[in-house]
C-alpha cells in the first residue's frame, strides 16, 4: 500500500475535488485517505468547519427550544441551592450563554483535539504527514458528523427536544428498559453509530499516514473509542 512516507507529493496533482472527497468519505475511504496523503487539498478548512456551521444554524432556527433546555437545566441545579434571586438570574444567564456558544464551539475543538492526537500517534510510530494533512484527514472524516447533525435537526421537529437522543440506548430501551441508569446504559449512551464511524475514518487515516498495518490502526482506534465510551459512561454514573 502506498503511504506518504514512499510518494512525492511534488509528483503528483490533486485528483479530487472537495465535493468529491466528501462523498468518498461514504463511499471510498481508503482512497480518500490515499489521496489526502498526497496532497491535503485547498478547501479542507471548509469541510472542516461544517460541523460547527450546521450547530450554529440549528442553535439559531431552534434558539428557544434550546434556550428552554438550558433553563430547565439550570433551574435543575439552583433547586435547593443557597442562592439570591440575583445569583439565580446571573447564573442562569451565564448558563444560556454559554451553552448557546458551545454549539458552535464543541465541533471544532473536537476536531482540532481530533488532529493533534492523530498527529501524535502517527509520529510515535514512525509514520510520516504534517498537520495539514491531519486537519485535512480529520475534516473529511466529521463528514459523518455533519450527517448526525443534520438528522438531529430534523429528529428535533418530530420530537419537541433540542438535544435528540441517537445513541444505542434506543434499541436498549425498547428490548431492555431494566438497564437504565446502569454503567452499561451509560456505554451504549455514549456509542453513537455515526461518531464510531468517524472513528473508523480516523483509523483509515491512521493506517495510511503510518504505514502500519490496517489492522493495528483498526485495533488501536477502536481500543481509544471504547476507552472514552467507558469514561464517558463511569461519568454519568456520578
Amino acid at each position: 500500500m502506498a503511504t506518504y512516507s514512499d510518494i512525492k507529493r511534488t509528483d503528483y496533482t490533486q485528483r479530487y475535488g472537495t465535493i468529491r472527497r466528501m462523498w468518498m468519505a461514504i463511499s471510498r475511504p481508503a482512497e480518500l485517505m490515499r489521496d489526502i496523503s498526497r496532497e491535503e487539498g485547498k478547501w479542507f478548512g471548509v469541510v472542516l468547519l461544517l460541523p460547527s456551521a450546521i450547530s450554529l444554524i440549528f442553535a439559531v432556527v431552534r434558539a428557544r427550544l434550546l434556550n428552554g433546555e438550558l433553563l430547565a437545566n439550570a433551574m435543575t441545579i439552583v433547586e435547593g441551592g443557597e442562592m439570591t434571586e440575583d445569583e439565580i438570574s446571573q447564573y442562569i444567564a451565564q448558563v444560556q450563554v454559554s451553552g448557546f456558544m458551545a454549539e458552535p464551539v464543541m465541533p471544532l475543538l473536537v476536531s482540532l483535539i481530533a488532529a493533534v492526537f492523530l498527529l501524535f500517534f502517527v509520529k510515535q510510530v514512525g509514520g510520516k504527514c504534517t498537520m495539514k494533512h491531519c486537519l485535512s484527514a480529520v475534516a473529511y472524516a466529521s463528514v459523518p458528523l455533519s450527517i448526525s447533525k443534520i438528522v438531529v435537526f430534523i429528529a428535533s421537529y418530530i420530537t419537541g427536544t433540542f438535544k435528540v437522543n441517537t445513541s444505542l440506548t434506543l434499541i436498549s430501551n425498547l428490548f431492555a428498559p431494566d438497564i437504565a441508569g446502569t454503567y452499561l446504559y451509560g456505554f451504549l449512551r455514549a456509542v453513537n453509530p455515526l461518531t464510531a464511524w468517524f472513528f473508523a475514518l480516523l483509523a483509515v487515516a491512521l493506517a495510511e499516514f503510518s504505514g502500519k498495518s490496517k489492522a493495528f490502526a483498526y485495533i488501536f482506534t477502536a481500543a481509544v473509542y471504547l476507552l472514552g465510551c467507558s469514561i464517558s459512561a463511569f461519568m454519568l454514573m456520578q
